[in-house]
């Protein structure tokens, strides 16, 4: 059973923002629309949320993830093109229209001079840079709205968000490999000021001893506008990230 610290304590008004499953995720719709920049960690060849985050509000988009490169674009087209022969369900007509569509989308997007894309990965290495250096080229701009997907490394920049606490409207955190680290998430939540808005499991990853899901989807806001107390989860708005499998069912503690 999850922490109960981890549920929401109200409905709250919400929007989806990205795709229909993986990749989309339920945020605060005062949040977003109040939102002056979106910081975004982690992106993939999916920039499905910054796309359409970008046409609800018009605010400045800042993405970081050092893996997209052009190497990453060719294996991207390679593995996919691959497919068409030996996967029976790839078509050409598929791949015409979802993989060069997710790359001339890509492209598109980071021609504004509104987005960008900075090819450098997150953490405190001597080549990474750290969330703090993030906001400071931003020159600590308040109202940001952060999205962060990557792929455990969300535990190395929890205390940068508590510690720039004040400057975030909203955030959407994905938590990884949470059986190793639910002490860590409890402590982030309960030190961190803004609100649980609403939680999700992803269930294309396996759930832990105690049937919780390993990988969590978890959304703050500073201002959100509560609906009633009567909590639904899964909200209406929620998809399953993977349509092939079964969703997972959420149970807190001391319910």
């Amino acid at each position: 059973m999850l922490p109960k610290t981890l549920k929401p304590e109200h409905n709250y008004i919400l929007s989806r923002i990205g795709n229909e499953n993986d990749g989309g995720y339920l945020v605060c719709t005062e949040s977003f629309k109040k939102s002056n920049l979106l910081i975004s960690l982690g992106l993939s060849n999916d920039i499905e949320f910054e796309v359409q985050f970008s046409k609800f509000v018009g605010s400045s988009i800042d993405c970081y993830d050092h893996t997209v490169n052009s190497g990453f674009w060719t294996g991207f087209f390679l593995i996919n093109f691959g497919r068409i022969i030996f996967d029976k369900k790839k078509t050409l007509k598929k791949f015409i229209n979802h993989d060069l569509k997710s790359y001339r989308t890509f492209k598109k997007f980071f021609k504004n001079e509104k987005h960008n894309h900075f090819q450098k990965k997150v953490g405190y290495k001597d080549k990474d840079i750290s969330l703090e250096q993030i906001i400071e080229k931003q020159e600590f701009k308040k109202n940001i709205f952060i999205k962060i997907d990557i792929e455990g490394s969300e535990y190395r920049i929890l205390d940068d968000l508590i510690k720039y606490q004040s400057l975030f409207c909203g955030c959407v955190i994905e938590f990884h490999d949470t059986d190793l680290h639910w002490d860590k998430i409890t402590k982030f939540v309960d030190k961190f000021n803004l609100k649980i808005v609403h939680i999700h499991p992803n269930n294309n990853a396996s759930l832990d001893w105690e049937n919780n899901p390993t990988v969590i989807e978890l959304s703050f806001s500073k201002s959100p506008t509560k609906i009633d107390g009567n909590l639904t989860l899964p909200n209406n708005l929620d998809n399953p990230n993977n349509v092939r499998l079964p969703d997972i069912k959420l149970n807190f503690k001391n319910e």
